[in-house]
């Protein structure tokens, strides 16, 4: 094992901290192992003074730097060899897990190679920053009760939005002849009672009666006919709740979402019943209004919500514009809120 005796000696003379001290060694035992002992003790004493021009953070990063200095020659080969070294582990050590933690979450590890991470990073901070823009002039931002959202909680929604644009566009591919998608089992009493008691088929995790209403405002039911051991009998065609052409007429009048400030497009934003399918409520454009996955979370309460004067929710007024009313705790009188782009004159 390779010393260092100058570095040893500059950290207890106190040239140099114990911090700079551990980044130099780390970088010095990085040199490749066909460096001569001169080319070693040059590499030491450059380190040692570059020590006093960078910090513990910036020395660790010289270990390219410094061998480009004392071999330059064999710099560009030995690079090209090391970036060929790290990408065969990289794509030998890659993974993607989820992991059910059993309270409602799912954990996501994984490792990519660099450059197949990289787009996926552009991608999920491309819809975070357009997630922040809207943030920024949202009306429900001046709600002292809402959510404050980190930038990792803003990552997380963006990746989520990121995959309900490839479910929109039917990118994925088939699977078994279908395209994918989340199978939520329940009884057709508790889904016209209450929306309670469902369950993910797959995988057997439950779901809250607030996540299993917000589905169900605009998804794909399909009955099946159960028998006493649960073998199924009879599945029934898929039924869209919302159909093409409803779906058309809302986003003509709607344009994206209607929640003041936000500007969702249609093509990400849910289909939201005003009063609920599961409460006699019809699949019609006069109860029906587009909000984006964030804001139909905030209108579509749980069974724990909190009274109506404490949340935000939506109607339809009178001239059959969707109207927001605030919280109590915003605003005391309630004065219902528009979307700008229905108060704009009409073009012509």
């Amino acid at each position: 094992m390779r010393r260092f005796p100058g570095v040893l000696a500059a950290a207890l003379g106190g040239s140099i901290g114990f911090e700079q001290g551990c980044a130099v060694g780390g970088v010095l035992r990085q040199l490749p192992s066909d460096f001569s002992a001169e080319q070693v003790a040059r590499a030491e004493s450059t380190m040692l003074g570059y020590a006093r021009e960078f910090d513990s953070a910036g020395l660790a990063r010289l270990s390219r730097r410094l061998v480009e200095v004392i071999d330059p020659v064999g710099a560009e080969e030995r690079e090209f060899r090391r970036l060929e070294r790290e990408l065969k582990v990289a794509r030998a050590e890659r993974f993607l897990s989820f992991l059910p933690n059993g309270h409602g979450s799912v954990l996501i590890r994984g490792s990519l190679p660099t450059v197949e991470a990289e787009p996926l990073a552009k991608l999920v901070d491309a819809y975070a920053q357009a997630e922040r823009r809207r943030a920024a002039i949202e009306a429900d931002r001046r709600d002292p009760l809402a959510e404050s959202v980190t930038p990792a909680m803003r990552r997380a929604d963006a990746l989520c939005g990121l995959v309900v644009a490839h479910q929109l566009d039917a990118l994925a591919p088939s699977c078994g002849g279908d395209r994918p998608r989340v199978v939520v089992t329940l009884s057709y009493d508790a889904l016209r009672r209450d929306c309670i008691s469902a369950a993910i088929l797959e995988s057997g995790e439950p779901m809250s009666a607030g996540e299993l209403r917000r589905l169900a405002c605009d998804a794909d039911l399909v009955p099946a006919v159960l028998g006493a051991a649960s073998e199924v009998l009879d599945v029934g065609r898929a039924q869209r709740l919302v159909t093409p052409a409803i779906r058309l007429a809302v986003t003509v009048r709607d344009g994206g979402c209607v929640f003041p400030g936000c500007d969702a497009p249609p093509a990400v934003c849910h289909a939201h019943h005003l009063t609920p399918w599961w409460a006699g409520g019809h699949t019609n454009p006069d109860n029906l209004a587009l909000v984006c996955p964030h804001h139909h979370n905030l209108v579509e309460p749980g069974r724990d919500a909190p009274s109506d004067e404490r949340r935000w929710h939506l109607r339809m007024a009178d001239d059959e514009v969707p109207e927001v009313v605030p919280p109590a705790h915003v605003d005391r009188a309630r004065v219902p809120l528009r979307h700008q782009r229905f108060r704009l004159p009409p073009a012509g």
